[in-house]
C-alpha cells in the first residue's frame, strides 16, 4: 500500500454537522475501497483564490490515507 493525502474544500456556510458528513463520505470511500485512514486534519476557513459558486472563502480539510494504486 502507498500514502496518499486528499484535500478538499467545502461550503463555508455548512453546519459543523454537514462538514463533517462530507468528511465521513469521503472516508467510507476510501474505506470500502480496502483503504486505510491514517489522519484527517480540518484546516479551517481560508480565502479561495476565486470565486467558487459566488462563495470567496471555503472550508479545508485534508485526508491522509494509504490505499493500493488503483483506489
Amino acid at each position: 500500500m502507498r500514502h496518499y493525502e486528499t484535500m478538499f474544500i467545502v461550503k463555508p456556510t455548512l453546519t459543523q454537522e454537514d462538514s463533517d458528513k462530507q468528511v465521513q463520505t469521503i472516508q467510507d470511500i476510501i474505506k470500502k475501497n480496502d483503504g486505510e485512514i491514517e489522519a484527517t486534519w480540518d484546516m479551517g476557513t481560508k480565502q479561495l483564490a476565486y470565486p467558487i459558486e459566488k462563495h470567496s472563502r471555503g472550508r479545508y480539510f485534508v485526508v491522509y490515507f494509504k490505499s493500493k494504486p488503483d483506489l
